[in-house]
């Protein structure tokens, strides 16, 4: 048999055809795979939406317990809402087995006087470092 085209993949002795060894690819791929989803980080979701007010000076904090306040006065805290009169027997037990700092994630358009309920209930429930959510400007 008679071949117009020199084809890199066709052995002329034996007249059979070439395969590639595709295995150190699939190796390759799924080493890479197991590295994207061991670096990669997820980002919590706390249950209900907010619109967090801008701020200069806000950084970011790793391991908080992160209490939601929405613009109608709904909380929510590690992905259970209650209403503001639960808020210090909520976090009580929240913090009883693992004290660690509180993010009073409050959204722009809730009023000051309720923050300062939320705020102040955080103390009585036992919070010793205490801060407002907002994103970075």
């Amino acid at each position: 048999m008679r071949r117009l085209w020199n084809n890199p993949l066709w052995d002329e002795e034996s007249e059979e055809r070439m395969e590639i060894n595709i295995a150190p690819l699939v190796d390759v791929v799924f080493l890479l795979l197991v590295f994207f989803m061991v670096t990669s980080v997820f980002q919590r979701t706390n249950g209900l939406e907010v619109q967090l007010p801008m701020a200069k000076s806000a950084k970011p904090v790793m391991e908080q317990l992160q209490l939601v306040v929405t613009s109608n006065g709904r909380l929510c805290c590690e992905g259970r809402e209650f209403p503001l009169t639960q808020t210090r027997s909520v976090l009580t037990a929240e913090l009883r087995g693992r004290p660690r700092p509180v993010m009073v994630m409050a959204d722009g358009a809730v009023p000051t006087g309720v923050l300062v309920k939320v705020l102040d209930e955080c103390r009585l429930a036992g919070a010793t470092e205490l801060s407002v959510g907002a994103n970075l400007k």
